[in-house]
C-alpha cells in the first residue's frame, strides 16, 4: 500500500482532472466539506475524527482498490471527480448547525431512536436526580452520536442534501446537472 494522502492534490483521481471547471468544483467542494466535517466532533466527541485526514483516508483506499495506474487511467474525470466529490460529502449529514443540536432533542425521529435505548434513557434520569449531570451528558452524547451515524445518510437524507448544497451550491459539468448523481 502507498503512503497515506497528504492533500488532495497528491490524489491520482484528482490528477486525471483536466477540465479546470471541473477541477474548481472540487476544490471548492472539498475545502468547503472539510471546514465543516471538523465540527462534526462537537457532537460526537468520541467518535472517530472527520476531519480531513479522514476523507483522506478514503480517497486513499479509493484509489487502492481502483488498482493504482490501472482503472484510474480509465475513468473519465468526471468519474473521478465524482468519486472525489462522494468521499469529501458523504459524512455531512452528520454535521449539525447551532439550531439543529439544539432542536435535536425534540425531534421525533431522535426520540423514536432515543427510545430504543430504555437502560440508559433510566440511567439518565438517575444522573440527573443525583446532579451528575456530566455523566448524564457524556451517556446522552453516546445516543446522540449513535443517531447521527445511523441517520446521516439515510433514505431522505435531509441533512445531508442541505449540506451538500451549503458546500456545492452548483454541481454543474458541461451543462449537466450531477447533483443527484452525487
Amino acid at each position: 500500500m502507498r503512503p497515506p494522502l497528504t492533500s488532495l492534490s497528491d490524489s491520482e483521481l484528482f490528477g486525471r482532472i483536466q477540465d479546470s471547471g471541473l477541477k474548481s468544483i472540487v476544490e471548492s467542494t472539498a475545502r468547503k466539506s472539510a471546514d465543516l466535517l471538523s465540527t462534526v466532533i462537537r457532537e460526537m466527541p468520541l467518535f472517530t475524527l472527520h476531519n480531513e485526514r479522514h476523507i483522506l483516508n478514503v480517497i486513499g483506499w479509493m484509489e487502492e482498490l481502483l488498482a493504482p495506474g490501472e482503472l484510474v487511467e480509465k475513468m473519465s474525470q468526471f468519474e473521478c471527480a465524482l468519486c472525489l466529490l462522494a468521499a469529501y460529502t458523504h459524512d455531512l449529514g452528520m454535521t449539525l448547525s447551532a439550531k439543529e443540536s439544539v432542536d435535536l432533542e425534540n425531534d421525533p425521529d431522535y426520540q423514536r431512536h432515543r427510545d430504543g435505548f430504555l437502560d440508559e434513557c433510566i440511567l439518565i434520569e438517575s444522573l440527573r436526580a443525583k446532579k451528575e449531570h456530566g455523566r448524564a451528558q457524556l451517556i446522552e452524547g453516546h445516543i446522540r452520536t449513535d443517531y447521527l451515524r445511523v441517520n446521516h445518510s439515510n433514505g431522505t437524507a435531509k441533512r445531508l442534501r442541505a449540506r451538500i448544497g451549503e458546500v456545492a451550491p452548483k454541481l454543474e459539468y458541461n451543462g449537466f446537472d450531477f447533483r443527484a448523481e452525487l
